[in-house]
């Protein structure tokens, strides 16, 4: 039997453009206070309009700014009907720091990366649990998305 036949799997999506003026910006996901499913996320993908870095960070203390609302993608189980994420995103976020899974990854202007986040899982309740694509500092437009499966 096949791993997606065992569980309910569903797919979701938040993307986010944030305009910054001498500041850095972020785009977190991370799992709910109670009712948490677990996550598995699948990639990220920024790009900023100005040359920047960019780092992946784990774990930081929990983001409380301005929530997105997640997309739902597709199914992958027989049942065809997915229900809302239970896992929150942040943007313009105030995510503490957490512990950094990349390097700074240095872009230049409007060269997107896609980010392979595949073997990072977020597991159980608690808003710390969670992930962070962030930008350094600039005056300019930081764009990034986050896709994930939720079970």
């Amino acid at each position: 039997m096949a791993y997606s036949d065992t569980l309910p799997l569903w797919e979701y999506t938040a993307s986010k453009t944030i305009t910054l003026a001498g500041a850095t910006g972020a785009l977190t996901i991370q799992q709910p206070a109670s009712g948490a499913r677990r996550v598995r996320l699948i990639s990220a993908y920024v790009e900023c309009s100005v040359d920047c870095t960019v780092t992946v960070e784990r774990d930081g203390a929990a983001a409380t700014g301005t929530a997105l609302t997640p997309a739902k993608v597709s199914p992958t189980n027989p049942a065809g009907t997915v229900p809302a994420a239970k896992a929150e995103v942040y943007h313009t976020s105030d995510v503490g720091a957490g512990t950094d899974l990349t390097t700074a990854i240095t872009l230049t202007p409007l060269e997107g990366l896609t980010l392979d986040l595949r073997g990072i899982y977020l597991i159980g309740d608690g808003a710390a649990k969670n992930v962070t694509i962030r930008s350094s500092s600039i005056t300019g437009d930081f764009s990034a998305s986050v896709r994930w499966e939720e079970y």
